[in-house]
């Protein structure tokens, strides 16, 4: 049976890429849209953020807190050190919990936290933050250069001053003796009739066991091995590991026995509460 030619070319011929990118624009269009208008938008950003405000060195960083560029007014007031030519500056950061205080750099005022000063020279320097109801803090830091350097404080409740003012003198106050406490008098009570006393129950004797007598442990082995026998009567027979049995503490009999080697007896004391060892060697 003749197959029907299919109307579909096979193998299908290769699809031109520039033809498969435009059916993908055509198909993803609001996607493309959105990425370029979150693109723009990213880069304005940026570019404000770098910008320098209009209040010259002072700019608001992303965090809320205040970069000053000591390149600026506060160089020329003797607030914050530029460093030297051709050596790389620093960066400090100053964060306060309550935020708003007020930073001394060197006893200069250079802002509030929270406050970063770019392009500090390297070196150490004594810092001082004041906020209203709360200690001041002083503080030793030391920039690295080509680094930043965090500083985070924590400032303490101001302890407050009371005053305490004179107060008027008062009227001494008459105390009245309580009165003596009337005791009521005895009453009469009647006394309980005679009981005749107990007749005391004889008690069953109660007879005590007699004491267990005192016991000690012996424990024999015999090498290569052989029969044990303690007091005539046979504790292992042809072993050549440890036994071990109770006795009566005293002195016992203890007789190993071997079928070629012969027989060994021996004299051993059992004392109470003890483990007595024997080896009996029938080499």
């Amino acid at each position: 049976m003749a197959r029907e030619p299919s109307p579909y070319p096979w193998p299908p011929p290769p699809r031109s890429p520039w033809r498969r990118a435009g059916r993908y624009l055509t198909e993803h269009v609001e996607r493309i849209l959105i990425l370029v208008a979150v693109g723009v938008l990213g880069t304005l950003l940026l570019v404000l953020w770098l910008v320098p405000g209009e209040n010259g060195p002072e700019r608001e960083v992303a965090d809320g807190s205040t970069r000053v560029d000591s390149r600026s007014a506060f160089s020329t007031a003797g607030g914050v050190p530029d460093a030297p030519p051709g050596e790389d500056a620093g960066t400090l950061a100053v964060y306060s919990f309550p935020n708003g205080a007020t930073v001394y750099l060197d006893a200069n005022a250079v802002g509030i936290t929270p406050l970063e000063l770019d392009a500090i020279a390297a070196g150490t320097y004594t810092l001082t933050l004041q906020v209203d109801g709360y200690n001041p803090v002083d503080t030793v830091t030391s920039v690295t250069p080509g680094e930043r350097t965090s500083l985070v404080v924590f400032h303490e409740f101001a302890a407050e001053t009371v005053s305490l003012e004179p107060t008027e003198s008062l009227d001494p106050v008459q105390v009245t003796p309580p009165l003596p406490r009337r005791t009521p008098p005895p009453r009469e009570t009647e006394r309980p009739a005679s009981r005749p006393p107990p007749v005391a129950t004889p008690q069953p004797e109660t007879t005590r066991p007699p004491p267990a007598p005192a016991t000690g442990t012996l424990a024999v082995v015999v090498r290569p091995w052989g029969t044990i026998v303690v007091d005539g009567t046979t504790l292992a027979r042809e072993t050549d590991v440890q036994h071990a049995t109770t006795l009566p503490v005293g002195e016992h009999r203890v007789r190993a026995v071997h079928p070629t080697l012969g027989s060994r007896e021996v004299t051993v004391t059992v004392r109470p509460g003890t483990t007595a060892h024997v080896e009996i060697d029938l080499n």
